[in-house]
């Protein structure tokens, strides 16, 4: 009997989670907040337009970034990581191009299943040697349109972000 009950709660610590599409997370979380037998992956492909190294430069600026695809096990779904190097006026303010895991750029939150183009990523702050950690997060609005990235920051998402700061509030990005 001890050997069945033991079987039994075996099998549903491996129980099968529900696989959903990373776009429709956000129906989920309005109709289940409760989601955790549920996994959001990228089966249609939506974030894969994004990946790869985009850059944006105006006159003081020179941002680069790269976007990569992770699972992420915190919140059981495909996300996009990004990293970025930020030059002001030729000084390197920030650069964790060089990092190969999830940093302070991250997340896939679609508001529209249907528009599959913008996609939210939330951006922390980090330790530079003129900013200091505080642990706040800004959302970064990304939008594809024909070849190009449209970065956007809502000016009360910096109110406490300093690292975020740093950056223009909105950027045009071309892909390399």
């Amino acid at each position: 009997m001890k050997l069945f009950f033991l079987l039994l709660l075996f099998n549903f610590s491996f129980a099968q989670k529900d696989v959903y599409p990373v776009e429709e997370k956000h129906l989920h979380l309005i109709n289940n907040p409760n989601y955790s037998n549920e996994i959001f992956k990228d089966i249609n492909n939506v974030l894969d337009k994004f990946l790869g190294r985009w850059t944006y430069s105006d006159m003081n600026y020179e941002v680069v970034i790269e976007i990569f695809k992770y699972f992420d096990e915190i919140n059981q779904q495909d996300a996009l990581y990004i990293n970025l190097k930020l030059n002001k006026n030729d000084e390197i303010l920030i650069n964790t191009l060089n990092q190969n895991f999830p940093n302070i750029i991250v997340g896939a939150s679609f508001l529209d299943s249907k528009d599959t183009n913008s996609v939210i990523v939330y951006f922390s702050e980090i330790q530079t040697e003129k900013v200091l950690l505080c642990g706040h997060d800004s959302s970064v609005n990304l939008k594809l349109n024909d070849k190009y990235l449209y970065w956007e920051i809502k000016p009360r998402e910096l109110t406490y972000n300093k690292t975020a700061k740093l950056l223009p509030i909105k950027m045009r990005f071309q892909k390399n």
